[in-house]
């Protein structure tokens, strides 16, 4: 959205961030997919989101993800931080 010389992020894309914990690969990508949209908006996106990108190596695509501490907070920090409506 932009509006008097700033952007900010859609209220739209905001409310979407309610997604649940993702049980296997290919909603770990939806999640990052979505999230690395706006990481421009997000300092240190990727180091945030490190433990979430490790769940997606190895090479069955549908997989379950092994779910641990880390990757929840790293998945409750990234939905924090783009539901906060930054602006630039």
């Amino acid at each position: 959205m932009v509006g008097q010389g700033l952007r900010t992020l859609g209220e739209l894309k905001v409310q979407v961030i309610n997604f649940p914990i993702p049980t296997n690969k290919t909603q770990v990508r939806v999640f990052l997919g979505l999230s690395g949209y706006y990481r421009r908006y997000i300092p240190e996106f990727s180091v945030i989101a490190a433990p979430l990108t490790d769940l997606l190596k190895g090479r069955n695509r549908k997989s379950t993800v092994d779910w641990n501490s880390s990757c929840h907070n790293a998945f409750e920090e990234l939905k924090t931080r783009l539901s906060k409506n930054p602006v630039l």
